[in-house]
């Protein structure tokens, strides 16, 4: 379980810049700011996530009991779930933004 936790944190980093580069093209380009690339845009991501103050992150790193694993599992997966939410809803916005 340990591992395929890792392999989620892993494959959602470029995932999330990914996502934020694309919201970054769809709606800050357009006001005349610079495009970002997907790695730039995990550093932006991350620096968002750390100024938030990394919010739950205790509770995923805090394995004890046998039921934790599951929990920082499903934990790992609701990131890559919530960033793909985010990139469906930023398309339908982008739709009705021009």
């Amino acid at each position: 379980m340990k591992a395929l936790y890792l392999i989620l944190t892993v494959a959602g980093i470029p995932w999330t810049g990914f996502v934020i580069s694309k919201l970054w093209l769809w709606f800050l380009v357009p006001l005349g700011i610079v495009p970002v690339g997907i790695w730039w845009a995990c550093g932006i991501g991350t620096t968002l996530q750390a100024l938030r103050g990394w919010s739950g992150m205790e509770k995923r790193f805090a394995i004890d009991t046998e039921h934790d694993d599951e929990k920082a599992l499903s934990g790992a997966a609701l990131d890559i779930l919530m960033y793909g939410t985010a990139l469906l809803f930023g398309w339908i916005y982008l739709q009705f933004a021009f």
